[in-house]
């Protein structure tokens, strides 16, 4: 009687690697471009999830109870996400680097409204929303499938899926990807804590409409900022 349910976890993990590997190429491919690839992906996702009767919850997709404090909630956390990241971890991934990530790309925003406005749209499209449903809702359900029970089978998850999220930023350089890692952890600890998408699609939200902003003013020479004032360098 135990075979069946061993071969049952078996397909149902390779199934689970096919989904991954599937949607993580789809995104490379030349199918659809930035950043309606992203996007793409979700609702092809939200499809088969859809049309198998795999419930939505799977991907962090609940009710929003209380909006107020939902809200606040959100607002806080990237807040608190922004200190950390920004005037601790950054400063101490940069150092090992020996070098900040690459922000120049997005230098062709300064004090231009039309494009910021436009790039805005495309962020909280393709990266607040598409993003936290792929690397967190998606690889989460899947990622749990895939690898077998053990003690550090959640570790491996976060970890996982943290890569495939920095991976996915490479034009930033290996400092970008390196931090961009830490903030797929910390996103996915916000994630696995509350278990609802849309906190972390807000708070994703959040912290690069500060970013999109500073980079609209002329001042993404903030976040070079903590390596002076604090660390010295």
């Amino acid at each position: 009687m135990e075979q069946p349910a061993r071969t049952y976890r078996f397909k149902d993990a390779v199934t689970a690697f096919i989904f991954i590997a599937a949607a993580y190429l789809f995104m490379y491919g030349k199918f659809i471009k930035f950043p309606y690839n992203i996007p793409a992906i979700c609702l092809i996702i939200i499809a088969g999830y859809f049309f198998s009767g795999r419930s939505f919850s799977k991907l962090g997709i609940k009710k929003i109870q209380q909006p107020g404090k939902f809200l606040l909630t959100a607002l806080l956390l990237a807040l608190a996400a922004e200190v950390i990241m920004d005037w601790l971890v950054q400063p101490l991934v940069n150092k090992l680097f020996d070098t900040p990530p690459d922000y120049s790309y997005f230098s062709m925003l300064e004090g231009k409204t039309p494009l910021f406005v436009k790039y805005l749209l495309y962020m909280w499209l393709s990266a607040a929303f598409g993003e936290e449903l792929l690397f967190r809702g998606f690889m989460f359900d899947q990622l749990s499938r895939l690898i077998p029970p053990a003690r550090i089978k959640t570790a491996l998850i976060f970890i996982i899926a943290g890569l495939l999220f920095g991976f996915a930023h490479g034009y930033e350089g290996p400092a970008g990807m390196a931090i961009t890692f830490l903030w797929g952890i910390l996103f996915g600890i916000i994630y696995k804590r509350t278990g609802n998408i849309w906190l972390t699609i807000l708070v994703h939200g959040c912290i690069d409409t500060v970013f999109l902003v500073l980079a609209y003013t002329g001042h993404l020479s903030w976040y070079e900022l903590p390596n002076q004032l604090i660390w010295g360098y």
